[in-house]
This record gives C-alpha cells, sequence and structure tokens, in this order.
C-alpha cells in the first residue's frame, strides 16, 4: 500500500488531536476521519476504527495498514497511548509533519535545476544519436557507427536506454534496499565516507531519532521504554538494528549516553548533546532542539550538493555536446575527404 502523504499525514494529526482534546473516544474519531481524504484515507481510517473496536492498540491499528504510516508517526502514537497522551502525541506529529514539509519544499527547490539538467542530459544524448545520424544521411555520409559494433543507429539507442535504465534502477534498489535493511550496515558504512552524501543521510537520521526521543518522552513514557521506538523512527536500518542492543544496556542500568556510545555509530558531538540531556534532566528540549539543529544542517548541506550537481550535470551536458562535435566532424568532413583522397590516389 502507497505511503500517506505529508499533507494528509499533518491534516489528520491536527483532527485527531483536536478530536482528543474535545474528549471523542477513539474509535469515534478514526470513524470520523473515514469522511476526510481521499477514498484511500478513507478506507484506512476506518480500517483503524475496525481494529481499535476490536480491541486492538492504536499503534498496532496504524501498524497493521503496511507502510501507510511512517514508522515515526506510529512511534509516537504507540509513546502517546502507553503514557496517556495522545492528544499532546498527535499534535507533536502535527507541528513536526508541518516542518517537515517546509524543510521538504526547501530541499525541491535547491535541487530543482540539477534535476532538470540530469534529466535534460538524458534526453540529450538520446536525441543528439537521431539528429547526427539524420544530418549524415542528407549529407550522404555513412552512419555513424559509435563503438565500432558495426550496428545501426536504432540498435545504439537501445542499448542506451538499457543502459540508463540499468543505472537509475541500480540507484533506486540501492537506495530501497538501504532503507529496508537488504545490505545489512554496507551501505550506510560506504555513504558515511562520501562528502556531502554522508553527511545528509547522517544527519538526517540523527535528527529523527533525536524527535522522536523527545516526542516518545514528552508523551509520557520513560527512554527506557521509549528508545526501539526512537531508534525505529530514524527509518534507517543501520540505526534500527541497534533497538534490542540499547534497550538491554539500559535494562542493565547503563545510561542513555554510554548505552549509545557502546554501539559506535553516533558521533561524539551527538553524544555530547545526549549527555547534556541527561544530566540537565531536560531530555524533550535538549533533544527537540538538537532535531532542529541537525535538520539544519541537512537543509545546508542539500543547498551545497545542489550546487555541486549543478556543475556536475553542466559538465556532462558540455562534455557529450564536445564528443557529438567531434563525431559529427569526422563523420560529415573528415570521413568524406579521406573518401576523396583515397579515389584521387592521395
Amino acid at each position: 500500500m502507497a505511503r500517506i502523504s505529508l499533507q494528509d499525514l499533518m491534516d489528520l494529526s491536527h483532527r485527531v488531536g483536536e478530536g482528543y482534546r474535545a474528549g471523542i473516544d477513539m474509535r469515534s474519531i478514526w470513524n470520523r476521519e473515514a469522511n476526510f481524504g481521499s477514498l484511500r484515507n478513507q478506507t484506512v481510517a476506518k480500517q483503524v476504527a475496525d481494529d481499535i473496536d476490536r480491541g486492538v492498540t492504536l499503534g498496532e491499528a496504524m501498524s497493521n495498514r503496511g507502510e501507510y504510516f511512517p514508522e515515526l508517526a506510529i512511534a509516537v502514537a504507540t509513546a502517546g497511548e502507553q503514557g496517556g497522551r495522545l492528544e499532546r502525541a498527535f499534535f507533536l506529529l502535527r507541528d513536526h509533519y508541518k516542518k517537515l514539509i517546509s524543510f521538504r519544499t526547501q530541499v525541491l527547490l535547491s535541487i530543482g535545476w540539477p534535476l532538470f539538467e540530469l534529466v535534460a542530459t538524458v534526453f540529450v544524448i538520446g536525441a543528439m544519436m537521431w539528429i547526427m545520424d539524420f544530418v549524415v544521411s542528407i549529407s550522404g555520409g555513412q552512419p555513424i557507427d559509435w563503438l565500432g559494433f558495426g550496428w545501426s543507429t536504432l540498435q545504439y539507442f537501445v542499448l542506451y536506454m538499457f543502459v540508463v535504465i540499468m543505472f537509475f534502477g541500480s540507484i533506486a534498489v540501492a537506495v530501497i534496499g538501504t532503507i529496508r535493511g537488504w545490505f545489512g550496515t554496507v551501505p550506510m558504512q560506504i555513504a558515511r565516507r562520501i562528502p556531502l552524501v554522508g553527511k545528509i543521510i547522517e544527519n538526517l537520521a540523527y535528527s529523527r531519532f533525536a524527535w522522536a526521543l523527545s516526542a516518545v518522552v514528552e508523551s509520557g513514557i520513560n527512554v527506557k521504554e521509549g528508545i526501539r521506538l526512537a531508534l525505529r523512527a530514524t527509518g534507517n536500518h543501520y540505526f534500527q538494528e541497534l533497538e534490542s542492543d540499547v534497550f538491554d544496556r539500559l535494562e542493565k542500568g547503563q545510561e542513555l549516553t554510554e548505552s549509545l556510545a557502546a554501539t559506535q555509530r553516533f558521533s561524539r558531538e551527538f553524544l555530547m548533546y545526549t549527555e547534556n540531556a541527561e544530566m540537565t534532566g531536560e531530555i524533550p528540549e535538549t533533544m527537540q532542539k538538537l532535531a532542529e539543529d541537525y535538520l539544519e544542517r541537512v537543509n545546508r548541506d542539500f543547498s551545497s550538493l545542489a550546487k555541486v550537481l549543478f556543475f556536475v550535470c553542466f559538465a556532462i551536458v558540455g562534455l557529450i555536446i564536445c564528443i557529438a562535435i567531434i563525431f559529427l566532424f569526422k563523420a560529415v568532413i573528415l570521413d568524406p575527404r579521406e573518401e576523396i583522397m583515397r579515389d584521387l590516389g592521395l
């Protein structure tokens, strides 16, 4: 099942929070949600209401909808339900997704042009094959054999499309597989060493973890019980697989900072802020501020990445045009010239 949109999730969180504030029972609130949004949203809301009517907890009812609700929303809703502060939990979700929508808009604006360049580059290469073949044919020259395989333009175009599909398909599989943990922690270990990209992925996970930890504690449950939910909410297998390890350490009486440090997957800076939060007893406030700080860093890094992508795509387009001109010059001028020279015996 496709995932709920951020806008729909923000609106749903607001309505559900207001419903709890008004004192409406849980099942009635979700039955009422079946009157809002798209047909898909209405169907899911009715299914959640039916699960609740059968005695299923809200967190389980949301989780039963497959991937429709993000882990973060399920984690905070579960924490709010366990801590008896569902109203606060959904208002926290509303505010979080409102900020996330604004962040997403900024990111799309920053990388919009490089993405356009990338798509245009793919189009230009394919179009150039046909244009050059047409120019050569009307000039009376021989068809361009791009790689010396003796293939036609159509065959080279099919090969090009296959390479493009395999390239972008591999990226898609790598991203989805990394998120879902298909390849273990190896992709994340590699990604963390890539300038900008690694920092974006890592800081985004830190931001989600810090915000989720703040939200679950503020929703009414203790750190030990909420750590599983917070790690799960990162949406990153590299951190999600630490659930049992960190929980077990907390169960044995270790402090949160000590438990996280033992995993060797959190930066010294993040651990320093975590220690400050523990020492002051202000985990929700400190983690909330930390989450916003890391999200701001992600935004800045995305802007920097967009600038890099702009020049990379510009360079690729320029290189393609230069190569195309060279091939065209060879096919239209050099090859006919050599043929004439041979005919003249020169």
